[in-house]
């Protein structure tokens, strides 16, 4: 019997993390032949080499079409695209894959889908009906939806985003949040374990900053907006923990405050990428989560746990009540800060019903694919 050819591409630290369970899923299907190909910022010294990510986690990668010229601007960017694009158009002529498997809404994605349409070879997208009008991930995310021949969301929400765009509700499939599963099986470390190995103190009370760019619009000031945040977080009694953003234009006006703060202020550390393991052991340690992430809207409500979400990045996208949104407002943001420590708050998270799938997505997805094949 002919086995289903199915490839998995992965080019950030994020989309790795979700992915792993599926991987670690599909793999042990006997009817499918999996490639796993690696590209992206994951080769990139700046971004921490996330490709060892890959290695810890036993995943076997059959090729890889890496960037190699740092992301601080367009002209980068598209350099980077364009040298990829000739090494994807090597694996796709020396493979005959039956499905193409993406996740998320990272813009180098977009080459990826177009080769799976001019190789007639059908898309599979993962993520797709989420809304981000502060980023132009959401174009892209849109644009990989049209090409996709089956879609899987994290919820009904999305799940109806997508008809609205004109998917054919019989293609649209709920499945959960893939990052769950990996959250549930995680290897849980002591905070003293865990604490140590970052440098930080266990007796001092912890938060957790990410901030991405908005890259929907070139007026903003990525550098003003982070500017305020830190001038506010210094004044804290806090442990901030910062991880650097994702490859966005504009991530180096961000970096370069950021670092600029850290060596005045000893509260803050900065870490390039804490990795899946660390920054969702270090989240159940956090007293809240502040930026513009999507790991804030998605994931961390799955804890309980308050989200100060600033900023229009995130906009659009289904909240739970554990998410607290504001404008860079130097008094919202104070006032977000008390709410999200007040007892009658955390009591109200505490009765919340997480959305987004109860961490069997993998098994669904791995169960649908072999469907569309009887």
């Amino acid at each position: 019997m002919k086995k289903i050819s199915i490839a998995i591409f992965s080019t950030s630290r994020a989309d790795f993390g979700i992915l792993l369970p599926f991987l670690n899923r599909i793999k042990k299907e006997k009817k499918f032949e999996v490639k796993f190909f690696a590209g992206g910022s994951h080769f990139l010294k700046s971004h921490g080499f996330t490709y060892k990510e890959i290695l810890k986690g036993k995943i076997k990668i059959n090729d890889i079409f890496p960037f190699k010229f740092n992301l601080d601007n367009e002209k980068n960017l598209i350099k980077n695209i364009i040298l990829s694009n000739q090494k994807l158009n090597s694996i796709f002529a020396k493979n005959k894959f039956d499905y193409i498997c993406l996740l998320g809404d990272r813009v180098e994605l977009i080459p990826i889908a177009i080769f799976s349409l001019i190789y007639r070879i059908k898309l599979l997208h993962i993520g797709g009906g989420e809304e981000t009008f502060g980023a132009i991930d959401n174009k892209v995310r849109n644009v990989l939806s049209q090409i996709a021949s089956k879609h899987f969301t994290s919820s009904i929400h999305f799940s109806k985003s997508l008809k609205r765009q004109g998917i054919n509700r019989k293609n649209i499939h709920e499945i959960g949040l893939l990052s769950i599963e990996s959250i549930k099986n995680l290897k849980r470390l002591s905070k003293t374990e865990l604490f140590k190995s970052l440098n930080l103190k266990t007796d001092q009370k912890t938060i957790l900053l990410t901030f991405h760019p908005e890259t929907s619009n070139k007026k903003l000031s990525n550098k003003k907006h982070i500017n305020l945040l830190l001038q506010i977080l210094k004044k804290q009694n806090y442990q901030t923990i910062i991880t650097l953003p994702n490859y966005d234009l504009d991530k180096n006006s961000i970096i370069n405050q950021i670092k600029l703060f850290s060596k005045k202020y000893k509260n803050f550390h900065i870490y390039k990428s804490l990795g899946f393991q660390k920054y969702h052991n270090l989240v159940q340690f956090c007293e809240f989560v502040i930026g513009n992430s999507s790991s804030g809207i998605m994931e961390v409500p799955y804890y309980k746990l308050p989200t100060i979400n600033i900023g229009n990045r995130q906009a659009g996208r289904f909240r739970h009540q554990s998410v607290i949104d504001v404008n860079f407002k130097e008094n919202q943001i104070k006032s977000a800060i008390k709410k999200a420590i007040s007892k009658k708050f955390l009591n109200k998270i505490k009765k919340m019903k997480y959305l987004f799938g109860n961490g069997n997505a993998s098994k669904k997805l791995v169960k649908l694919i072999l469907s569309f094949n009887k």
